[in-house]
């Protein structure tokens, strides 16, 4: 199971070591390869790595049997445009340019089935499916394919773990040295941020896309105030995806949230007064 706050080069490491998957009948083979730079990026979207996975599969049934995907940081590896390139490009949502972005070249080769002629119109509607999270372009030719995928991404300091302390109460002792502040601070948290949920939740179903990354950009601010890093930081990928309104893929992401909030709220009831 990919988490899906994988920061990139956790994410790349874990896509490298499962088995190929597809719904193609025989076998083919997928080499993954990633740079291991100092960026921390984590994918926007929470099912990015399920997304390459399935259009992996999907070329796969149109006969392709050997692959090899390159996954970098967009400022490790420029963005190709040589050769015959195909695209259903849309418009830049507002914020795209804001964002780093991670590149996954695919090159796939050994294409055993499907005539030339039925294979470009076949592989454009594959991409227009993808267009919306995954920006794919590619290059065919006879037996081989160039595909390039453009994921957005959000820039983290990704030190704390779902498995590891959710509040780190000895950073916030030494912003907050006063005693009553740090108890009062901590006691609005735990006051204030569930009713926040509730809010956001009404929010969204109204369809306030604005009130909604109102509130949870309040809640981000509320969860660094108090060291609650991880929380901070799902909740940045939460206001990222509804400012370039990906609406579809937010409530995937408030789950993240929720269940993240959970984890901190029981961790301070059990260790602040």
């Amino acid at each position: 199971m990919i988490p899906a706050d994988a920061p990139l080069e956790e994410l790349a490491s874990t896509l490298a070591k499962l088995p190929a998957d597809a719904h193609s009948e025989g076998n083919f083979s997928v080499q993954w390869a990633f740079s291991q730079g100092k960026f921390q990026y984590t994918p926007v979207f929470s099912d990015t790595a399920e997304l390459i996975r399935d259009l992996l599969g999907d070329i796969a049934d149109l006969g392709y049997r050997s692959f090899t995907v390159q996954i970098s940081s967009s400022a490790e590896q420029e963005d190709s445009t040589a050769g015959r390139e195909n695209s259903t490009a849309g418009q830049e949502k507002p914020g795209d340019h804001q964002l780093p972005r991670v590149r996954y070249q695919v090159q796939c080769s050994r294409r055993t089935l499907y005539a030339s002629g039925d294979l470009d119109s076949v592989l454009r509607q594959l991409m227009e499916n993808r267009e919306e999270k995954l920006s794919p372009r590619y290059d065919v030719s006879q037996y081989t394919l160039h595909l390039r995928c453009s994921v957005l991404c959000t820039e983290i300091e990704y030190s704390a773990r779902e498995d590891g302390v959710p509040v780190d109460l000895d950073e916030l002792k030494k912003k907050i040295q006063d005693g009553d502040m740090y108890r009062t601070m901590i006691q609005l948290f735990k006051d204030k941020t569930p009713q926040r949920i509730i809010e956001w939740k009404k929010a969204f179903q109204k369809g306030d896309v604005q009130e909604a990354h109102r509130i949870i950009h309040s809640l981000k601010g509320s969860a660094m105030n108090i060291s609650a890093l991880r929380l901070s930081q799902l909740a940045r990928r939460l206001e990222i995806a509804l400012k370039i309104h990906h609406t579809d893929d937010a409530e995937k992401l408030l789950d993240l949230v929720e269940k993240e909030l959970q984890r901190v709220m029981d961790y301070l009831e059990r260790n602040t007064p």
